[in-house]
């Protein structure tokens, strides 16, 4: 019987009928398998998510093929379509009254009778609207009718980091950088994203990220946590937090992990983690700590290995830090989330000070050159008077010779007698 077969079957086969052009809808696929009801809620939107398979879906359907709907009574005019989601489609559109381009994001059809995905829609629009930051999309209309929902947004002219190459390590802190400020702006305000991943990162052509799609996004004062149900539990699988997944624990720091997870795909051009299997890969994060990266840059990777600390309470204790280390990062000192070395002190002092560290090499040159210089005439006197010394010896000894050799052939008393007297003197 149906109710036999192992969870990892069931998904399977959820995603064959989605591959097909069958989707079922999710509940109504729960439903006709009892025995795994509430793992299938929780586990096949994180499928989806994951596989693409949302916006693969959504693009099938008829009213998003080929025509651009019109928004009627509003002060937009949809121009093409730019890219689809779960619950919608985003469109470039002209902004009327001031004849600006901006992106619209006009929600399915098929969703408008749906209250918490309508709800959870309206609620994007209205989290986004405010945040007031140059590194997060800005939203400047909304409207809802009972044919259409929509709102309109800043125009990005690029595209998200999942779709980016980066083979500089700084050029990654210095993108990630921008992230974390314009996250920690939104903590300050209360507002936890919870959907953080390379596609919601868009880089725009000035090489700016900004971060959009706020759809799940949190209002949470005070700093504390929020705790989801299970069968309300959503986001993207891959980039979520063991805290999250395993018990459904929002906090400030499941952020930081989506974003280090973030961070490690982009320097190891890997995911974090291998598995593809959906069942596999939740196992995989609840369970053990994931492999610490390792790269080019070792402090950029003690960074980022803190982040996806496998407990929040060993990641940072808030955006704030991990922006100061970025910076430490980035400046060429040392950072917190790792210990350097007297010898790697150094070099990061010679990397941030550069003409300091030249001065001071050319002033040790200088010197030890001095002292050389020094040492190589006191070597040279030294030897001049050691062969003065030799010679005069040898002098010495030589005129002794000449006199003892006189007196042999001045034998008489007189000559013999002055001889004497020269004699002593020569030795």
């Amino acid at each position: 019987m149906t109710e036999n077969r192992s969870l990892e079957e069931l998904v399977e086969q959820f995603l064959e009928q989605c591959r097909s052009g069958n989707a079922p809808e999710v509940s109504a696929f729960a439903a006709a398998h009892p025995g795994h009801a509430s793992e299938l809620l929780n586990l096949l939107p994180l499928v989806l998510e994951m596989e693409g398979l949302n916006a693969e879906i959504t693009r099938r359907l008829p009213h998003q093929t080929s025509e651009v709907p019109e928004l009627p009574d509003s002060d937009y005019r949809l121009i093409c379509r730019l890219g689809s989601g779960g619950t919608g489609v985003v469109f470039e559109a002209l902004q009327l009254s001031l004849n600006r381009k901006v992106a619209v994001k006009l929600l399915s059809p098929l969703l408008l009778k749906d209250t918490a995905r309508r709800g959870q829609f309206e609620n994007e629009a209205r989290v986004i609207a405010m945040l007031h930051h140059p590194n997060i999309v800005k939203v400047f209309g909304a409207g809802c009718s009972a044919e259409r929902c929509y709102y309109a947004m800043e125009f990005i002219g690029g595209r998200g980091l999942d779709q980016c190459e980066f083979s500089d390590p700084r050029e990654i802190a210095r993108i990630g950088l921008q992230a974390v400020r314009a996250l920690a702006y939104a903590h300050h305000c209360g507002i936890l994203h919870r959907d953080i991943k390379p596609a919601n990162l868009l880089l725009d052509e000035a090489r700016e990220v900004h971060v959009s799609d706020f759809g799940l996004a949190f209002v949470l004062r005070g700093g504390g946590e929020i705790v989801e149900k299970e069968e309300a539990r959503s986001g993207t699988l891959r980039y979520m937090s063991p805290e999250r997944l395993a018990h459904g624990v929002n906090t400030f720091a499941t952020d930081q992990y989506s974003l280090g997870a973030t961070l490690y795909e982009l320097v190891a051009k890997s995911p974090l983690l291998p598995e593809r299997n959906p069942g596999e890969l939740a196992k995989r994060i609840c369970r053990e700590p994931v492999p610490p990266l390792r790269c080019s840059a070792p402090d950029l990777a003690a960074i980022i290995n803190k982040c996806i600390s496998f407990r929040p309470e060993d990641r940072y204790a808030g955006m704030d830090d991990l922006a100061a280390d970025l910076q430490h990062f980035l400046n060429h000192e040392p950072v917190c989330a790792a210990a350097p070395s007297p010898a790697r002190r150094f070099r990061l002092w010679i990397k941030r000070k550069p003409a300091v560290a030249a001065l001071g090499f050319a002033a040790a040159f200088c010197a030890a050159a001095f002292v050389a210089a020094l040492a190589a005439g006191y070597l040279r006197t030294t030897a001049a008077l050691n062969q003065a010394e030799r010679n005069a010896a040898v002098a010495a000894a030589t005129l002794s010779q000449v006199f003892a050799r006189l007196a042999e052939q001045l034998p008489s008393q007189k000559n013999t007698q002055l001889l004497s007297t020269l004699l002593p003197i020569t030795g």
